[in-house]
């Protein structure tokens, strides 16, 4: 699509600031088999594709990858047939054609920007940038009557409601369920210490948020075969949505060939489970309520705005968020104290000298946890490099003027956040590739003239995470519990490991003798 260059006014210069064994069905390569062949199928009808496409009515246009990009090799190419290299792509993308391009994702051409005054407007008005149109079916077709599928107003009614009811104020009463995880965690891992075989840390971190998420969240008592049973289906529904997320004409025409039929199968396991968590609130007597503490259930089946059969919606939407989210966080963390000593070390010796006389059994209390300082400030770098939602998507409701670049974009555009490219970007951070922990102390970040909206790991604003208080309280416990445990060291090479996105940015071991894609696996000693 294109138009005269003079309807969109020249971009602006850069501001100075710019200048256990591995479970099969979790390792599984990432492309699905029967959408790949599908793709195949329609390259006779490409030449009619490319005409429908070519008399389209004509829109803004922006520098960005040709349409005909999709046919030839590079990274259009590469994550149109596997979406889960999408991340790395858009910014191999967006280093050769700017911060603000253009790009065909699908049959429709949309906008990315990686300009931090950008994000910052994308999320201060969720009604000029609501989410777009084919998100929302997505999200309907997995988890239907959800809040990522509601419409604005409903979706603002619900957030307010959830936000009040779980925040903060909750910490100290979920801390005994995460002690039972973190030692359930920690027992495993002294096993495959004293065996002194390499461990699938991935694997184990799934469980464990999950058993966290499933115990504090929805009330549920579920063993540590059952999280990861649990963690497997989840990690193969956000695997599908990935999958919907760039190919989702092709899958929607495809249907009636099984084009979806891992994602169905997969949502039938999903919804068994979530369904009996609200049953069995549903039949608690008012004895049993009184005697424990209220959760996200409570404030679940509270909501008047949501039908009784769209609840497991939330729950399915919460454990991907909750649980699903934060273990590959984790995983990234270990992995980028394993790559860089100067980290690790300094790690130790913050709880050496906070903690050398406590128990290696003995968990940080809740106060304790509030004493961290670098731990925390691993955390926070580790989301910096690996978002936890590396792309915003919204829609354009009415013509408009981008606060940062100054790009106007006309109603119906499809405007993307493109967060991983902005948190990584060397005009904006110092040494912007290297896990640099420190860079979060207070004289650090002061000294790096960070602009405002440049980090924006759990989104900004009123669209902001509404459960970022019980991640950044969760990850930073768990790590420093690991580390006054025990020692890691990748059972692989550093560059063995690479990023895939399933709407968060997963960190995968590839096998180069078997071609498989596992997770990331390292020894564990005593400390």
């Amino acid at each position: 699509m294109r138009c005269d260059s003079h309807l969109i006014p020249p971009q602006p210069p850069l501001p100075p600031a710019y200048n256990k064994p591995p479970d099969p069905r979790r390792h599984k390569p990432s492309a699905a088999p029967t959408t790949s062949s599908t793709m195949y199928a329609l390259l006779p009808l490409l030449p009619f594709l490319l005409l429908v496409l070519y008399l389209l009515p004509r829109r803004p246009y922006l520098r960005g990858p040709p349409l005909l990009s999709v046919l030839l090799p590079g990274p259009v190419r590469t994550f149109h047939a596997n979406p889960n290299r999408l991340t790395e792509c858009l910014s191999a993308i967006s280093r050769t054609h700017g911060e603000v391009f253009a790009l065909w994702l699908g049959l429709s051409r949309v906008v990315f920007t990686t300009d931090p005054a950008d994000m910052v407007h994308m999320s201060s008005d969720t009604r000029l940038f609501p989410r777009a149109p084919r998100m929302r079916a997505i999200f309907e077709l997995a988890v239907p009557g959800g809040i990522f599928a509601m419409s604005h107003e409903q979706h603002r009614v619900v957030r307010a409601a959830l936000h009040r009811n779980f925040n903060h104020s909750m910490l100290r009463g979920f801390h005994p369920a995460m002690k039972r995880a973190v030692d359930t965690l920690c027992e495993a891992l002294r096993r495959a210490a004293a065996a002194g075989k390499p461990v699938d840390i991935s694997t184990l971190l799934s469980s464990t948020t999950f058993m966290i998420i499933l115990n504090v969240a929805f009330g549920g008592d579920f063993s540590p075969a059952d999280c990861l049973k649990f963690a497997a289906d989840i990690d193969i529904l956000s695997e599908e949505l990935m999958l919907e997320y760039v190919q989702y004409w092709v899958r929607a025409a495809f249907e009636w060939a099984g084009s979806r039929a891992r994602l169905f199968a997969c949502k039938k396991r999903i919804y068994a489970m979530c369904n009996q968590f609200v049953q069995r609130r549903l039949a608690e007597t008012r004895a049993d309520k009184e005697a424990r503490a209220p959760d996200m259930l409570d404030t679940i089946l509270s909501l008047d705005q949501v039908p009784e059969h769209e609840l497991a919606s939330l729950i399915v939407e919460f454990a991907i968020a909750g649980s699903y989210t934060t273990s590959q966080t984790m995983t990234w963390s270990l992995y980028e104290t394993c790559c860089v000593p100067r980290a690790r070390e300094a790690v130790h010796e913050e709880l050496a000298r906070k903690f050398g006389g406590k128990g290696a059994d003995e968990m940080l209390s809740f106060e304790e946890v509030d004493t961290l300082e670098y731990v925390r400030n691993v955390w926070k770098e580790s989301t910096r490099l690996h978002p936890i939602s590396p792309l915003l998507e919204r829609v354009v409701t009415e013509d408009v003027t981008l606060k940062g670049t100054g790009v106007r974009l006309p109603k119906g555009t499809i405007l993307y956040g493109n967060i991983k490219r902005m948190q990584t970007h060397p005009g904006i951070w110092s040494k912007a590739d290297e896990f640099r922990p420190e860079r979060w102390g207070r004289r650090g970040i002061e000294a790096e003239r960070v602009p405002f909206g440049a980090y924006a790991a759990f989104a900004l604003g009123k669209i902001k995470c509404v459960g970022r208080f019980l991640a950044d309280y969760e990850g930073p416990l768990i790590i420093a519990e690991l580390h006054r445990r025990f020692k890691f060291q990748l059972a692989c090479e550093k560059d063995e490991v690479v990023n895939r996105s399933n709407f968060v940015d997963l960190p995968r071991y590839l096998n180069k003798s078997t071609g498989q894609e596992e997770g990331i696996p390292m020894y564990v000693e005593l400390r």
